[in-house]
């Protein structure tokens, strides 16, 4: 179905994603910024951006009910696991990795897409799934030519990665089965918000936030996550998809940008060409897709 929009309604849509993608840039500069682990900032996130969730829901027309409560658990333990993986990733090695290795969930969901939905496994894609995949191991080998990137912390974005692309495959299962949005991703966030509660005492973490500027930080981790999604939600009615995609591309650059202007993170040779090439393969998948009507643009964080 298109929708018609004026020209001046279409302009305030771009510009909600560009202030969407803008905050969700620069989100992990306050989570590295913060002395609170990574446990702490994502469990009282949530507790302030699950009501708002919910808010939503009802809004939406959903209503609470013993099924939909039961069949979001597993998506959001893996939503859990990927949301303090991300968080980690942060505190542990440098943004611009973080940020660069997480945006190749896709490419996990062009790979598993056919297998669970039965969809075409287009060759271009494939290649530039490669492709993107290839500039990544470079991001992960230059960072060892930096201090700001480390091994364990490429993995916890790894790790980011993978259980974002296997909750975005669940997410979509559900949806294709008539799930509203709303519908599901405030019981989603019900659960992860239990999870973020109950995980640090089998981590070891601390839940403790002792000073006044990390609860600043938690505070404005939860603001610019809410917004950005609200931003995004409201604008997608009048954007294509694979222009948001594109836009969406963006946020490694703005993170990276802002780690160097608050923490001097710099990127190496390999990493910036590593960074390039993810950009650049991904943005390419994005308009074949379009052109195959099967756009991949990721679940946007739904806090």
């Amino acid at each position: 179905m298109t929708v018609e929009v004026s020209k001046k309604e279409y302009g305030r849509s771009v510009a909600g994603v560009n202030l969407a993608v803008f905050f969700w840039g620069i989100t992990p500069v306050f989570v590295k910024a913060s002395d609170a682990t990574s446990s702490a900032l994502l469990a009282y996130r949530l507790l302030l951006t699950t009501p708002v969730a919910f808010w939503f829901f009802f809004r939406e027309g959903s209503r609470i009910n013993r099924k939909i409560m039961t069949v979001a658990i597993v998506p959001a333990l893996f939503f859990y696991i990927s949301t303090g993986s991300g968080y980690a990733a942060f505190q542990q090695t440098s943004i611009a990795n973080a940020m660069l290795i997480s945006q190749l969930a896709p490419v996990i969901v062009l790979f598993a897409a056919p297998i669970m939905f039965k969809e075409r496994l287009d060759p271009r894609r494939v290649m530039l799934a490669i492709s993107a995949l290839g500039g990544a191991v470079l991001v992960v080998l230059g960072g060892g030519k930096t201090d700001n990137a480390t091994l364990v912390g490429d993995l916890w974005a790894v790790s980011n990665c993978i259980t974002w692309a296997i909750y975005f495959l669940m997410v979509k299962r559900q949806r294709d089965l008539g799930a509203k949005l709303w519908g599901f991703l405030a019981p989603v966030m019900f659960w992860t918000t239990i999870f973020a509660f109950i995980g640090p005492v089998f981590l070891k973490q601390s839940l403790a936030v002792t000073t006044v500027f990390d609860w600043l930080m938690v505070m404005s981790v939860g603001f610019l996550s809410m917004t950005a999604h609200a931003l995004l939600t409201w604008a997608q009615r009048n954007m294509e998809a694979t222009y948001t995609s594109l836009l969406m591309l963006s946020m490694p650059i703005i993170s990276a940008i802002a780690a160097y202007v608050v923490f001097r993170e710099k990127l190496s040779a390999l990493q910036f060409l590593g960074g390039l090439i993810v950009v650049t393969s991904l943005a390419l998948v994005t308009l074949v897709s379009s052109r195959l009507n099967r756009s991949i643009a990721s679940v946007p964080d739904p806090a």
